[in-house]
């Protein structure tokens, strides 16, 4: 399939915003730039910015593979000066008992050459149980140019979309590793498109009933919200903690949806968590973004073992950043169980 943007303001969005020229916050207003899919299950191609395709989308399962080549869901490039923006890149979802080589998996936005702005990177989720190297010990992330970098900008900082997502899960791992990566650095410019974890947000609990096939399913339906069924309001596959106040509390994934509800699997009795603030949850072993220049958002709560953030300016002022110490420090940034920015 192919997912077009609005070429009345620019396309291009997948695990970045799309950047259609304005400077932050109007271009957030422009709903056909926001990011979308799953960054733990990557499954959508990348938008097209007008006439230039987004890359595509793979799944690769195997027992064993061996990347010493490359692999690439990119997105078209811009070929005239009247584009008004690039392809945005496409996902990459790999799942495997052993990796090895020291190969390129890509799914990188397309480069500008004098159009408005280049494309979104996409999504890469790899899952696996062992990684070798062409270097002994080496870590995947380390050992393979593994990225789903925003397009580049060919010069000009002020025109390139918001990066994507790289997901690094080994099966030792509880949560995984999450890394926002772009192939330049931007130390100066602010950046006009940020990329982008879709969200759940924060909703008070109304109802909580089970479903009438799955006595060990909950439908959980949330107070003055709803999610339609776009592209970028889909939350299957989020996850979710049903009281905002207790972050160590029971982690659930998102079923199902419906305008006003999600449904979860449990055992245990939801009901308990009526008139509770259900909250999105991004829970993670690494978070890393990095370059300078990356702008990172996400309504809900990402909650990491350790986070790799060279300073304040690379999380948008909404994100709660939280951490299982009472206080940690990186570059400016001091996370404590209160941090929010």
């Amino acid at each position: 399939p192919i997912l077009y943007g609005n070429s009345t303001v620019g396309g291009g969005s997948h695990g970045g915003n799309a950047n259609h020229g304005k400077n932050y916050p109007d271009y957030n207003n422009t709903r056909d730039q926001w990011a979308y899919d799953d960054f733990r299950k990557p499954a959508l191609p990348g938008m097209r910015g007008g006439s230039n395709l987004g890359g595509g989308s793979l799944e690769l399962k195997a027992p064993n593979i061996i990347v010493d080549g490359t692999i690439t869901a990119n997105g078209e490039s811009c070929k005239s000066s009247g584009d008004i923006i690039c392809g945005a890149g496409g996902s990459i979802l790999i799942k495997s008992e052993s990796i090895s080589g020291s190969g390129l998996i890509q799914a990188n936005g397309g480069a500008r050459n004098s159009a408005k702005a280049s494309g979104a990177g996409g999504r890469v989720a790899v899952y696996y149980d062992s990684y070798t190297g062409a270097q002994p010990e080496a870590i995947i992330s380390e050992g393979m140019q593994i990225s789903a970098s925003a397009g580049d900008p060919n010069g000009d900082l002020s025109k390139y979309s918001g990066a994507g997502t790289v997901f690094l899960k080994q099966t030792n791992q509880q949560f995984g590793d999450l890394l926002f990566k772009n192939s330049f650095d931007n130390p100066n410019e602010y950046p006009r498109a940020h990329s982008s974890i879709p969200s759940i947000g924060q909703h008070t609990i109304k109802h909580v009933y089970q479903d009438q096939i799955n006595s060990n399913a909950w439908w959980i339906e949330v107070e003055d919200y709803s999610w339609n069924k776009s592209v970028s309001d889909n939350v299957v596959g989020m996850q979710v903690i049903l009281d905002h106040t207790d972050k160590q509390s029971k982690i659930y994934e998102v079923q199902e949806q419906k305008s006003n509800a999600i449904k979860v699997y449990a055992a245990e009795d939801l009901t308990m968590f009526i008139g509770k603030t259900l909250s999105g949850m991004v829970r993670l072993d690494k978070l890393t973004i990095q370059n300078p220049g990356i702008l990172v958002a996400c309504n809900d709560i990402i909650y990491a073992n350790e986070y790799l953030i060279p300073d304040r300016n690379a999380v948008l002022f909404s994100i709660n950043l939280e951490r299982t110490d009472s206080a940690y420090e990186l570059g400016d940034i001091t996370l404590n169980e209160e941090s929010k920015y």
